[in-house]
């Protein structure tokens, strides 16, 4: 969303590569952290961690005042949980 009031007010083709670069840069960092990751905590050390992260940022979303946000955040993880597809 943001990126489209940006494009709107700025240069439209400056906003789409900022967007691109910034995407492959995020998924390269997530991809080489992960493999570093792999390498010393175990998979299911991560899965206790992340579940806990998980709730922590429902809880934080459920107390924010933006209705739209949490019901979001709920559809989409109770979609992720059951292991659904979009």
């Amino acid at each position: 969303m943001c990126d489209a009031g940006l494009a709107a007010s700025a240069n439209v083709v400056g906003v789409s590569l900022g967007g691109i670069l910034g995407h492959c840069m995020c998924t390269g960092g997530a991809v080489l952290g992960g493999r570093q990751m792999a390498a010393y905590v175990a998979e299911r050390t991560l899965a206790v961690i992340f579940f806990f992260i998980f709730w922590l940022r429902a809880a934080a979303l459920a107390s924010c005042h933006d209705c739209w946000k949490v019901q979001t955040f709920l559809f989409l993880s109770n979609h992720l949980l059951k292991g659904s597809t979009f």
